[in-house]
């Protein structure tokens, strides 16, 4: 069941990440978009009007966090670091454990060395947001531990407790409440923490699932989220296995930290065929680090990125129930994974 607001909501959730095309447009070009809904109009007006759109980036959090407190948020993870169950948490170095200050048991370093821990997340359903809430324990400093998430660095603002001296020595401890959002639609997660002289409480994770009932959350295109399905989904298990479809010519595999020691394919040319269903567009993404050029070839010719993380590639008016890919990167540096495919039904 839909509920009160939801359309106001998803549009004006397209609007904060489409600003660089409302600003140019004007109100009129925008409104025309939704006739007859006042209470939107009015809320576009309003925005159009705030210093020629320079605000928006404010508005962007104040719509995220709209969305947050009337869509359906789902808890997929919690850990408690009181039981002493890794819980699939990988700790990368010798100086994460569990240990115990003034009965907070934390999961990182009792000294000052630095502690460094992180997990994936496998087959999440389609989201457009994940939420992180999280407490850590800071030791003998006010030291703010660093968050990662798809091995890019977040950016939060804490809460911060004083606990007084509870750990034994002459300084005080502090403990971070922290809660991120996230722009976020992959299948794939991983979280990744580090610091010094303290470690991670708890922890608890959440998804915002995608709006008008959308199979994927694809938002970035000129199209209903509605029409866009998922055909294949390759190379997204923690560890690389075979996947059909895929010819891996020359490759090699590289365990990441990030990740949970999860892998990576070092490519320097792979192919990729299969049949699809009838379709208009074509959605090739997969996640990249290494900032060398990566080339993918298919019939109607070909794209070129040098950039990481997420890569989105739209092949517009596909009419071949056959794609064909050569991918190909001049180095092994490149480092691949989480290979999507989407098919615009027509």
């Amino acid at each position: 069941m839909k509920m009160r607001g939801e359309l106001s909501v998803s549009f004006m959730f397209k609007f904060i990440f489409l600003k660089s095309q409302i600003c140019e447009y004007g109100i009129q070009t925008i409104m025309n978009l939704v006739p007859n809904h006042k209470i939107l109009n009015s809320f576009i007006i309003k925005i159009y009007y705030i210093k020629q759109c320079q605000y928006l980036p404010q508005l962007k959090m104040i719509i995220l966090i709209i969305i947050i407190h009337i869509t359906h948020q789902i808890v997929i993870y919690e850990f408690d670091a009181n039981p002493n169950i890794f819980d699939g948490w990988e700790k990368l170095n010798d100086n994460s454990n569990f240990n115990n200050c003034g009965g907070i048991q934390y999961f990182g370093s009792p000294n000052n060395l630095q502690y460094l821990i992180s997990r994936i997340f496998l087959d999440l359903e389609p989201h457009s947001h994940i939420r992180l809430d999280a407490q850590f324990l800071s030791i003998d400093n006010n030291a703010q531990p660093t968050v990662k998430i798809d091995s890019q660095i977040t950016n939060y603002v804490a809460t911060v407790t004083s606990q007084n001296s509870i750990c034994s020595g002459a300084s005080p401890e502090f403990l971070h409440t922290v809660s991120i959002n996230y722009y976020h639609n992959r299948r794939t997660a991983w979280i990744s923490i580090y610091s010094n002289y303290g470690g991670l409480i708890s922890l608890k994770l959440s998804i915002i699932k995608c709006q008008n009932e959308c199979a994927e959350c694809i938002e970035n295109y000129h199209t209903t989220c509605q029409q866009w399905k998922l055909h294949q989904y390759s190379f997204n298990k923690k560890l690389i296995t075979y996947s059909d479809g895929w010819n891996l010519q020359t490759y090699t595999l590289q365990h990441s930290s990030d990740c949970g020691g999860c892998e990576y394919m070092r490519i320097t040319y792979v192919t990729y065929q299969t049949e699809l269903p009838p379709h208009q567009n074509v959605l090739i993404r997969f996640f990249k680090l290494g900032g060398q050029t990566i080339i993918v070839n298919y019939q109607y010719g070909k794209s070129t990125t040098s950039g990481s993380y997420l890569i989105e590639i739209l092949i517009k008016n596909h009419q071949d129930p056959i794609l064909k890919l050569i991918i190909t990167t001049s180095s092994s540096s490149n480092m691949v994974r989480d290979f999507e495919k989407l098919c615009l039904r027509i």
